[in-house]
């Protein structure tokens, strides 16, 4: 999943037709179709919708489509399904819809919202102590920030989405797999690398994120 997003913000961002980001956001989401079922796919649904949300951006629904290796993908990713079939016939493929989708809907109301709060709630500890360091850089260098954002917005949307997504197709789910949520790490890593280079150029803040640093480098060590 995250191969395919790496693809997929060379195609968004960097506006390069370059083969290698069309295998890369391609090919990775038919790999992890192959190992994660339905979920593989949700990179390439996102990428595709968010393309078309900022069309006005400049970046088509046909600077995204490569007819080649898509359909190296396609291939790629019913392969394994292919054998199965083959194999099992059409029972186990609807096992595997079963597993997927049938069997997944929430069997409470009150479910939703306590799958939203604690998937909200892990992430966020999940991304410590770097959360703190926003808060504290939105609190002493609000400007910085708002800044940051201004510059950074297609990013900040399209990663924020991302994470919106899975929120929405998990909360509904009968089961709470925190794991679900490992390909927003890194997109949320770069924002947050980014966003502390251009704190640390700053003044004021470069004491704060240096010594916070170096307790973090410490805290480390002694564990």
């Amino acid at each position: 999943v995250t191969l395919s997003f790496c693809g997929f913000i060379g195609l968004v961002f960097a506006r390069q037709r370059a083969p290698r980001y069309f295998a890369m956001a391609y090919l990775g989401a038919a790999l992890a179709f192959l190992t994660k079922g339905l979920m593989g796919l949700l990179p390439v649904v996102f990428s595709i919708g968010f393309c078309l949300f900022q069309r006005r951006r400049g970046v088509g629904l046909r600077d995204l489509i490569d007819v080649r290796w898509l359909l190296a993908a396609a291939v790629l990713a019913c392969s394994w399904f292919g054998l199965v079939y083959f194999k099992h016939g059409g029972e186990a493929l609807g096992v595997f819809f079963s597993d997927q989708v049938g069997s997944r809907p929430a069997v409470s109301i009150l479910q939703i919202p306590a799958n939203l709060a604690g998937y909200v709630i892990c992430v966020a500890w999940n991304l410590m102590p770097w959360l703190v360091l926003a808060g504290l850089a939105f609190a002493y260098e609000r400007d910085l920030v708002r800044k940051f954002y201004d510059d950074n917005r297609e990013l900040c949307l399209f990663v924020s989405g991302w994470f919106g997504l899975l929120l929405v197709v998990f909360s509904f789910a009968n089961i709470f797999r925190v794991r679900y949520f490992l390909p927003v790490y890194p997109l949320f890593a770069v924002l947050a690398g980014a966003l502390v280079v251009d704190i640390v150029r700053q003044n004021k803040a470069s004491q704060l994120v240096e010594r916070f640093a170096g307790v973090i480098q410490w805290t480390g060590l002694a564990a």
